[in-house]
């Protein structure tokens, strides 16, 4: 599968994980709020990545954000950082399947 980045022919690799800690919250990555992205890239592109373009105050991603954290602690957006998932890891394999049983899923 190639890279999803526009014009990119290089193998895809993995998928962006968004990392969103709480405000004041530890950075561990297992006390944040972790949205894995369906965007399949290069680890070119996966470097290119800047997580304000994800999180900007009014997308869908952040607004989803603030949807998982209602009733816990504050999103700190301005800390939030991607993690590399690889495509062939049990995570991503995970993320698929879960995807593939939503309606409009895979």
């Amino acid at each position: 599968m190639k890279c999803a980045h526009e014009g990119c022919q290089k193998e895809a690799s993995c998928a962006p994980k968004i990392c969103v800690p709480a405000v004041n919250g530890p950075l561990e990555e297992s006390k944040t709020i972790g949205l894995i992205l369906s965007l399949k890239i290069c680890q070119l592109h996966f470097d290119e990545l800047k997580i304000k373009d994800f999180l900007s105050p009014t997308s869908d991603l952040r607004r989803m954000v603030e949807i998982v954290a209602r009733g816990k602690a504050e999103p700190d957006f301005e800390r939030a950082w991607f993690k590399r998932v690889l495509l062939i890891s049990n995570e991503f394999g995970m993320f698929e399947r879960a995807q593939a049983g939503r309606p409009g899923g895979g």
